[in-house]
């Protein structure tokens, strides 16, 4: 019987050779976050497919609010073609207040390089042995190719829940559906990036853009035109704590803008706290413009394997859910709701009913 070091040295194994699908001999880099074994292990993986491994070890003991900018340089090296992040962190509080330097670190480095990186903020031994990281990868990827060209030409989705949710979104048409389940960046060198979480097993759509504010050149979501409710009832991001269904999470949008927020745990509270101080922060002077929390992402879990924990990085990708994310500068946060129906509408006006009441349609 193997050992678990070496079970997850296999899926770890597969990941790379699976999802990021890196060029033969390459180097690959290993960013290692407070997670020693688990970097390790993926190092002796990527060696074990022909790569060069690199790890960068971030060792400060505490929240970095920017990373440095020797990592920032050796990602915009151009000497990776591929690289994997694993951000595990023991200290509740390290995490959430490490948040705006990961989303940046995403948008405005990893983004804009043309590398392809699957990034864990949160992944543990645990998830690779017993949750989401057992999952079937292969067929994963299969069934999230099929779930993309369904959603391919959709500019309507229909959302509801026997929970309370009930919202309509239409789709930018600037913005393409992706999974997580294949991370690689163009073939030839040029922007943009391409980057997915681990463990896998969500398809989804979102992306930001540069914006001026306040004198400031920012990346901001490209926001998703959404009106009515989210009734949160599973989890919500950063805070690492299962949602009680009598006392859910109702978020209220109009035209994708933020508009209330509502929580009898007051746990949950801090996020609205988070946007409203940045909506402050990137408010015009003397204007009523600026930069408000608006809607970013829609996504849809396919993993069978993941669980039903506080740590929205394995629920996220649970199948039988969808989640949705609210956005702002340096700031990203996905509402896990249980259950729904989701009915789509192309451009032709055509209708598909692609889940209901959570069961995923793809024939």
């Amino acid at each position: 019987m193997k050992s678990d070091d070496l079970i997850i040295q296999d899926k770890l194994e597969e990941v790379i050779r699976y999802v990021l699908q890196p060029p033969a001999k390459s180097n690959f880099l290993i960013i290692n976050r407070t997670s020693n074994d688990l970097s390790e292990l993926a190092e002796k993986a990527a060696t074990g497919l022909g790569l060069k491994a690199r790890i960068f070890s971030l060792d400060r003991q505490g929240p970095y609010y920017t990373f440095p900018s020797e990592l920032i340089e050796e990602i915009r090296s151009l000497k990776y073609p591929r690289a994997m992040g694993f951000f595990t962190y023991q200290d509740k509080e390290w995490k959430q207040k490490e948040t705006p330097a990961r989303v940046k670190l995403i948008h405005e480095t990893i983004m804009k390089t043309p590398i392809g990186y699957a990034h864990g903020p949160g992944i543990d031994r645990d998830m690779i042995l017993n949750g989401a990281g057992r999952a079937d990868i292969k067929k994963m990827s299969h069934d999230a190719e099929k779930l993309l060209g369904l959603l391919d030409g959709v500019e309507k989705v229909e959302i509801t829940a026997s929970a309370g949710t009930n919202i309509d979104i239409e789709i930018p048409s600037e913005l393409k559906w992706k999974t997580d389940c294949k991370i690689t960046p163009p073939d030839v060198y040029g922007n943009p990036g391409n980057m997915g979480n681990i463990p896998m097993g969500e398809v989804c759509i979102f992306k930001r853009k540069e914006v001026s504010v306040a004198g400031k050149k920012v990346e901001y979501p490209i926001r998703l035109v959404g009106s009515g409710t989210i009734v949160c009832d599973v989890c919500a991001d950063n805070i690492d704590k299962l949602i009680d269904p009598a006392r859910p999470i109702r978020i209220s949008l109009e035209g994708g803008v933020l508009t209330d927020f509502s929580s009898e745990d007051e746990d949950f509270n801090v996020l609205y706290e988070e946007w409203k101080s940045r909506e402050a922060e990137y408010k015009e002077k003397d204007k009523e413009e600026g930069l408000k929390a608006v809607l970013e992402e829609f996504g849809i879990g396919i993993n069978n394997k993941a669980r039903i924990l506080g740590n929205l990085l394995e629920t996220e990708k649970l199948a039988e859910t969808i989640h949705l994310a609210i956005g702002h500068v340096d700031s990203h946060a996905d509402f896990i709701v249980s259950k729904p129906t989701v009915l789509v509408t192309y451009k032709d006006r055509s209708e598909r009913t692609i889940m209901e009441n959570g069961n995923l349609i793809l024939d």
